[in-house]
């Protein structure tokens, strides 16, 4: 029997603290306060936190109750707790980690995760708006100590630097990057030669320059675009990646570890990103487009699964916190609506206006 897809996107509103990502392992806080940072599975999570399991993490009482935690690698290759979550961030962590056990089993080791969010007054309380875990394949990138990770839209400088940031190729750079084409970046002599750099969203919806590559970021950054013009073509465009490595004295030259760019298709006014929710299960495609007020995500899986995507204003997780959340379920027998209020299998849905799903 084919399961249903559950469609849950979780936008969360976080005010008052500039947003930033971390990728790291995650630990339980009972187990790293631990003497020796020696977890109950005999882990050391100062040298070897990927040898640190999902059943350790949320089938131990005091594992589960106490909180948990990001880490950080330092200098010399040990690890030191960068980020606390808060109460809300533990539930989400939870949320994670169980899917995780349903998924894979307790037995899962190397819990490394992508989160973002803001950062309270005290420096270290970590309030997400979202976490992710990798694959726990071996290799999967972390940033090195003293790296950062920066996911955003790809633009050549020559464009960046016209009047208004509007692009040879007629792409607003300040309001939608995504309409910017690789053919742009990659034939045009002039932009091919200037370098480039990554964007980061504003707060009033607007881009700015966050990042410039160096020399060894811009061969990279070409190597990257002529790729996607061999296989997608040079009319390409909604170029998103995911970029690591360290930033220079001036704060903002990115000298690059790595630069990958996200598997999504174009189109205009949308935002898009990619990721590995679970070993097996991927988002290949997904899409908030303003122009025609529709989110459309791609899903691949290697097993039949649940996935949940949804919409709420308070507490996350598929019942908003008990506020209840407005889902779309995507099954062999077309898309239903449901309002959730707990955490089970939704039932008694009606026929969803404007929503559309395939199996």
């Amino acid at each position: 029997m084919r399961l249903p897809l559950v469609l849950f996107l979780c936008l969360c509103a976080v005010h008052g603290a500039a947003a930033l990502s971390h990728s790291g392992f995650i630990v339980d806080l009972f187990c790293w306060d631990k003497a020796g940072h020696v977890a109950i599975d005999g882990a050391d999570l100062d040298t070897n936190p990927e040898a640190h399991s999902v059943h350790c993490m949320v089938d131990i009482a005091d594992c589960r109750a106490n909180g948990f935690g990001l880490l950080e690698k330092k200098s010399d290759g040990s690890y030191d707790l960068k980020y606390k979550l808060d109460s809300a961030g533990n539930t989400k962590a939870l949320e994670m980690l169980d899917a995780l056990k349903a998924a894979e089993g307790g037995g899962r080791k190397n819990v490394l995760v992508h989160a973002e969010g803001t950062v309270g007054s005290d420096g270290e309380t970590l309030s997400i708006s979202s976490i992710m875990a990798g694959t726990g394949e071996e290799g999967h990138e972390e940033p090195e100590a003293g790296e950062v990770m920066h996911m955003g839209f790809l633009v050549d400088n020559f464009c960046w630097d016209k009047p208004g940031h509007v692009a040879i190729d007629g792409a607003d750079l300040d309001t939608a990057p995504e309409d910017h084409s690789v053919h742009c970046m990659a034939d045009i002599q002039d932009c091919r030669d200037n370098g480039f750099s990554l964007l980061e969203k504003k707060s009033d919806g607007t881009f700015m320059q966050k990042y410039v590559f160096d020399a060894a970021g811009n061969t990279k950054a070409l190597a990257l675009l002529d790729d996607l013009k061999a296989k997608e073509g040079a009319d390409r465009k909604n170029v998103v990646v995911t970029a690591m490595g360290s930033v220079g004295s001036d704060g903002k030259t990115l000298s690059l570890s790595s630069l990958t760019a996200a598997k999504t298709s174009s189109g205009a006014g949308a935002e898009t990103g990619v990721g590995v929710l679970t070993k097996g299960l991927t988002i290949t495609r997904a899409e908030v487009d303003r122009d025609d007020d529709e989110i459309r995500v791609t899903i691949k899986s290697e097993t039949n699964s649940w996935i949940a995507f949804g919409v709420t204003t308070s507490g996350g997780g598929m019942s908003g916190g008990g506020n209840g959340a407005d889902i779309i379920v995507c099954t062999t027998e077309g898309a239903k609506r449901y309002w959730v209020t707990k955490r089970a299998k939704p039932t008694g849905g009606g026929a969803g206006r404007n929503a559309r799903g395939t199996v």
